[in-house]
């Protein structure tokens, strides 16, 4: 019974790995967007998520999208607050000029898109031809240079970014990554299961 399993995942190792990265991601993205909605109704179990995120984020509110309230009712997605608020702040929930209430995203709009585009990447590596091999380098380096490049001029001060270019260079630079992950997490675990399939056997 116990080979029949080991031969069912590596005959099968790299959709097993597919499959569970996907899941993994979505669990992850799913966690992000209710954190806000949960906010009015459970601080303490709204704040596990913040403070989860926040080694991974900076969470500046600033740079941040909101889940606008108008009374019970979610009127928008926006941004939290003006880029050009003088002072940077952590709040979780601010209040726009129309009234409404909004209650901020665990991470900064550039994460939330990177997080994403780590999903939809995975549709761009399933129409790989050869799904056991690395595309070329040069590719990710371009892929990722608009974010690099906009948070790094951002950071010196030769450029003000705002959302939506954080959001877009973040999907662009998230969409690449599992296109060179998956591949890597494919040869890993297949090495794992080749050991653990010798071990066996020798016992």
């Amino acid at each position: 019974m116990g080979s029949k399993f080991l031969n069912f995942f590596n005959k099968n190792n790299l959709n097993l790995v597919v499959v569970a990265y996907t899941i993994i991601m979505m669990a992850v993205i799913l966690s992000i967007v209710i954190t806000p909605l949960i906010f009015r109704s459970d601080e303490s179990l709204a704040k596990i998520s913040y403070n989860i995120y926040a080694p991974t984020c900076h969470q500046i509110t600033q740079r941040s999208l909101c889940v606008f309230y108008q009374g019970d009712e979610i009127s928008k997605i926006d941004n939290c607050l003006s880029e050009e608020t003088p002072i940077y702040i952590k709040s979780i929930a601010v209040e726009y000029g129309d009234g409404s209430v909004g209650y901020k995203f665990p991470v900064c709009s550039r994460c939330l898109a990177i997080y994403v585009g780590m999903v939809l990447g995975v549709a761009f590596y399933l129409i790989q031809k050869d799904k056991t091999k690395f595309p070329n380098i040069l590719i990710f380096v371009i892929l990722i240079a608009p974010l690099a490049l906009d948070g790094t001029l951002q950071l010196i001060g030769l450029h003000q970014s705002n959302n939506l270019l954080r959001i877009i260079t973040g999907l662009i630079a998230g969409g690449a990554v599992p296109v060179y992950l998956l591949p890597m997490l494919s040869k890993i675990s297949s090495v794992f299961l080749s050991k653990f399939t010798n071990e066996l056997k020798i016992k």
